[in-house]
This record gives structure tokens, sequence and C-alpha cells, in this order.
């Protein structure tokens, strides 16, 4: 499957987000390096370990906006990941830089 156009633009002076033009959505961005530690024999990043970027996204996302994770498992609350799905367009290989995307699905109270 082919993926739709991503085409952000900075949303606000802070330009941790950003919209993408194509949906109007807001998303959070950070930028890391690929980790030696998450190459496999070919190189490339074993496919098991996106999921840790998706973390560090996640993790970074609640920060920025002033919810630091471990301070809302200290008040006794969780933001469990309840479904999750992949579709691979490239390969990153170790030291790559890369942007990570994040934004909520779905709030709920």
């Amino acid at each position: 499957m082919k993926p739709k156009p991503f085409r952000p633009e900075p949303a606000e002076r802070d330009d941790c987000y950003i919209r993408d033009q194509e949906t109007g959505l807001v998303w959070h961005r950070c930028q890391m390096r690929t980790l030696y530690a998450d190459t496999d024999r070919s190189s490339v990043v074993y496919h098991a370990n996106y999921l840790r970027y998706f973390e560090f996204g996640r993790t970074t996302l609640m920060r920025h906006a002033a919810y630091p994770y471990r301070e809302i498992e200290e008040s006794g609350y969780l933001y469990p990941i309840i479904e999750l799905g992949i579709c691979f367009h490239g390969p990153l290989y170790y030291d790559d830089p890369m942007f990570i995307y994040t934004r909520p699905a779905e709030l709920e109270r």
C-alpha cells in the first residue's frame, strides 16, 4: 500500500509542532539518530526496534506537553498502547537521522 503524502509545515512558533498540509492534523516532532545497538547483521535497524523509537516519540510528546510519564504513573494513571501497526517504507541504517512524528489518536475522559 502506498502511503498518503505527508507534507509538514510549522504549526506554531515552537518547531516541535507541525501541521500536515494534507490533513490539517497537528503532530509533535522530535529528532534522533539510530543507534548501533538497534541494527542487525545487515546493518539496518531491526524491525522490532522501531517500537523503541515510537516510545521515544510518545514520552517526548508527553514531556513537552508538561505531562512527564513518570509523574503520570506516580499519580496512578497509565496510558496503555492498545493498538499498534507499522508499514515499512524503507530501511534506517546506523547513525541515520530521523524525525519521529507523534499525536494522540484518541482522547477520552
